[in-house]
């Protein structure tokens, strides 16, 4: 978050509340990414020590206390409820419409996270259990090396926005398993390692290895390799065309 989105308000108590803009978080909350958003806001929260408000382990003083035989208000009431308001207004601006209805009735910002929690906690759960089921099953087939990669390390991606991420021994493992027998030599050197081969590394050995198996058998695989790739970082940009 940048500085502009957090500001500092001087309570009538003199102590200073936090004001976090909840609007200029780049991702809102859908019933989708719960797990994401939930990874986005909660170091902000941290970060200014306003978890427990969320939690409830900052609890809520008396609202009145007595002075002088009588009851008046507790300025220090006063001020949680005002910091306490002022959460629940940033978890507010940091959900989309159609998430509204499950906090719209919360009074404070404890109620509100509790809400989201029950409401996308378990559809965020069966999300990443879907992922990971859908990336073990995987496999390159007849479709290019270059294609095969990206379709397992965008399912990797979701996983890690998801809060499950996928460590760099298992995504390779993942992928030596699906590539198919035409490349078990490439799998035999890797296992015969005495180091873990990156992604990028294991991505280079499969792409040469495929042009390879193309230069000495033409009629390998019935779909046309890529022309040309690029790139950046881990991820695979492709374009194919015919022969």
């Amino acid at each position: 978050m940048t500085s502009s989105s957090t500001r500092n308000i001087t309570h009538s108590s003199s102590k200073s509340l936090v004001a976090i803009n909840g609007s200029q978080l780049p991702l809102k909350l859908t019933p989708q990414n719960y797990s994401t958003w939930r990874a986005q806001i909660t170091p902000s929260l941290r970060g200014h020590n306003l978890m427990g408000y969320v939690l409830g382990t900052i609890k809520s003083p008396s609202a009145t206390i007595e002075k002088e035989g009588q009851q008046v208000s507790n300025p220090d009431y006063e001020f949680w409820d005002c910091e306490d308001q002022l959460i629940l207004a940033t978890i507010i601006a940091s959900v989309t419409f159609s998430v509204m209805n499950t906090i719209a009735d919360a009074k404070t910002s404890e109620e509100a996270w509790n809400n989201l929690q029950v409401a996308f906690s378990k559809k965020s759960a069966t999300r990443i259990l879907s992922l990971r089921e859908k990336i073990s099953r995987t496999k390159r087939d007849s479709c290019p090396v270059a294609e095969y990669l990206q379709t397992i390390k965008s399912i990797a991606d979701e996983l890690s926005l998801c809060g499950s991420p996928i460590t760099d021994v298992d995504l390779v493992v993942h992928v030596v398993r699906g590539v198919g027998s035409k490349f078990r030599d490439i799998a035999a050197t890797i296992h015969a390692r005495d180091t873990m081969i990156t992604f990028d590394e294991l991505q280079d050995k499969l792409l040469a290895h495929e042009l390879y198996l193309k230069q000495i058998d033409p009629s390998f695989d019935s779909t046309p390799i890529m022309a040309n790739y690029t790139r950046k970082g881990n991820n695979i940009k492709h374009s194919s065309q015919q022969k």
